[in-house]
């Protein structure tokens, strides 16, 4: 009798060519997925490689849409000082340069005395539009907390704080699309670092480190569009505004209310930690110091005076502006509501002026040791109030933002001083009254020594009334709430405790996004033939991915008491007619679990011719 397991019949045969072609389709299939797969992989840490991956999305705006960079922790990625638009260095003294254009080269710097000087600014022109301007859509730069980039030295700038790392108007990056993330890295010596330019829309900025910068996010004047976020970063040492917002109009349907929106950040030594002059914007949770380097806080400016018609509406809570010169100054028109909770201590000059024609609202904040410091500035000392400006502390009314609102008070002054007056903590110095009751002004039994000018004081507190809660979404958490901080406070879904789900948020506050463990995926798992008569060899093939990266194992359990620790083309032979299943299971290295069934049918073995 022959066996047909070592002489194959015509069906063995046609089963194993059927599996080759099988085989030969999936390879078919699955082409694109491996290529795209592989496209997504980590870039190198080079500057080439970052420009071919930038116009290789601007090309076609489609596939993976994340740049990440194969290199490792610390590693810094030289970019060249050439890439940039020098139209308005006047230390280059370029000639016919265009905003537009971009680079046209430069030959008379920089000054001897800077660095690079040795080889000023030779390399080739060429326009930056085509190497670090984001203009696809939904694309992701995430330096993984392991790489800086860093401005090689060229046509360097004396600027008048002395800060001559930076080059004039070079960028890192620039974004002139919509939904554009930049996270997880840091970067130095960049003028304007990370732009919002004509056409953007919801840049986010994510645990970005920017040092020794000017202007770190710079929102275009005449851009159309906003719904930026900045949360979790750092910017230090800027000799010019870290922030430079500008907004014209709102276009997001995501958080329709505000251009740019800071959230926990730090801004440390910049000489304008935040610099608005249009717009409507939201500023909550944030830290403004001084450590006294050489490159000094002078505080954040609200408003634009040249510009009236141009000035923001900001809502400030739950910050600390801490030792800079001058804490924050209100000027030109704007508007400005506190939330409550802020923290203005130990600043130089004062801790708040609003003046021009700006309008202010102040409710549940802390005036702690401020002023006293003589400076050329004026304005001196806790809460001042100047030109035209109107301001309500408590009691009143005050018209911003389109709407007739009101202070509670609720706010302490506490040792704030004029150079010659060591209780000095409201000024006024306009011809209007500034309502500031119910607030608490120490432990002096009469507050009527600690204000200057027209100030309605009573009633006040005989105690210090507790922080303010801003809880701007309403989930229980956020500044000086109960339940602790928020990292997220304009997102109810969003607070430490809540159930980490799939949805490019950090849901917890843990810093991570979407680390729900993700199980395995079947790409594919085959089995033929599924019918046939004892003895039965069926071929199995599969493969498979996990969504999160991580390490998996594969086991196939062929229903028959055998398993196979592996996940591809194998063969077992059902020597019993029965009814199988065969199940692939799937398990990563955190446990998550994938299993996929198919079910084999063996019959009665053939009855072959009998022999004479």
């Amino acid at each position: 009798m022959t066996d047909s397991r070592d002489h194959p019949t015509a069906d063995a045969r046609a089963v194993r060519v059927a599996a080759r072609t099988r085989l030969a389709l999936v390879a078919l299939l699955l082409g694109p997925l491996l290529s795209e797969s592989a496209h997504a992989l980590a870039i190198p840490c080079t500057e080439q490689a970052l420009h071919e991956r930038i116009a290789e999305l601007n090309a076609n705006c489609s596939g993976d849409k994340t740049i990440r960079f194969d290199c490792p922790a610390g590693s810094v990625i030289p970019l060249s000082a050439a890439i940039g638009d020098r139209s308005k260095d006047q230390d280059c003294a370029v000639q016919g340069s265009s905003w537009s254009l971009g680079v046209v080269g430069c030959s008379s710097c920089p000054p001897a005395d800077a660095p690079g000087a040795e080889d000023p600014c030779t390399n080739p022109p060429y326009s930056f539009i085509s190497t670090r301007t984001i203009t696809c859509d939904g694309v992701t730069i995430d330096g993984e907390n392991k790489v800086t980039f860093e401005l090689v030295p060229g046509c360097h700038v004396h600027h008048p704080q002395g800060c001559t790392e930076v080059e004039s108007h070079d960028f890192l990056f620039r974004a002139d699309a919509a939904d554009v993330t930049f996270k997880n890295f840091t970067y130095r010596y960049f003028w304007e670092g990370l732009q919002a330019w004509y056409h953007s829309r919801g840049v986010t900025l994510d645990h970005v480190v920017g040092i020794r910068g000017c202007d770190d996010l710079f929102t275009n004047v005449d851009a159309t569009s906003g719904g930026h976020l900045v949360q979790n970063s750092t910017f230090r040492d800027g000799c010019d505004k870290c922030m430079q917002a500008n907004g014209r109009e709102v276009s997001t349907t995501t958080f329709p209310d505000y251009d740019i929106r800071f959230l926990n950040n730090v801004f440390e030594n910049c000489e304008t930690p935040i610099g608005f002059s249009e717009g409507r914007h939201l500023v909550v949770g944030n830290e403004f110091r001084d450590t006294g380097t050489t490159y000094q806080c002078h505080g954040p400016n609200l408003g634009h005076v040249t510009k009236p018609n141009q000035d923001p509406v900001v809502y400030f809570g739950g910050n600390t502006v801490f030792n800079c010169k001058q804490g924050i100054r209100v000027n030109g028109s704007s508007k400005f509501v506190s939330l409550g909770g802020n923290r203005f201590q130990s600043n130089g000059s004062r801790a708040v002026a609003v003046v021009d024609k700006a309008k202010a609202l102040f409710e549940g904040d802390l005036f702690l040791n401020n002023g006293g410091v003589p400076t050329g500035w004026g304005f001196l000392g806790g809460l001042v109030v100047g030109g035209l400006a109107e301001v309500d502390a408590g009691g009143g009314t005050i018209w911003i933002d389109g709407q007739i609102r009101s202070s509670a008070g609720l706010n302490s002054f506490v040792g704030n001083r004029c150079p010659s007056d060591a209780s000095c903590d409201l000024v006024n110095e306009t011809w209007m009254q500034v309502e500031a009751e119910n607030n608490w002004w120490g432990e002096d039994a009469n507050p009527s020594d600690k204000v200057i000018g027209a100030v309605d004081y009573v009633p006040w507190l005989g105690s210090p009334p507790g922080l303010t809660c801003v809880d701007l979404d309403q989930d229980g958490y956020g500044t000086n709430c109960p339940g602790g901080p928020d990292c997220d406070d304009l997102d109810p879904s969003v607070h430490p405790g809540a159930e980490e789900i799939v949805d490019s948020k950090d849901n917890n506050c843990d810093g991570q996004v979407d680390e729900v463990n993700r199980a395995p995926r079947v790409l594919y798992y085959w089995a033929t033939p599924t019918l046939g008569p004892a003895p039965l060899p069926v071929a199995f093939f599969c493969g498979a991915i996990d969504p999160d990266g991580d390490a998996w194992t594969a086991t196939i359990e062929y229903g028959n008491g055998v398993a196979v620790p592996i996940c591809q083309l194998t063969t077992n032979v059902y020597a019993d007619p029965g009814l199988y299943v065969a199940t692939l299971t799937l398990v990563d290295s955190f446990g998550a679990t994938a299993k996929k069934k198919i079910q084999i049918k063996v019959t009665e073995p053939a009855i072959g011719p009998r022999s004479e």
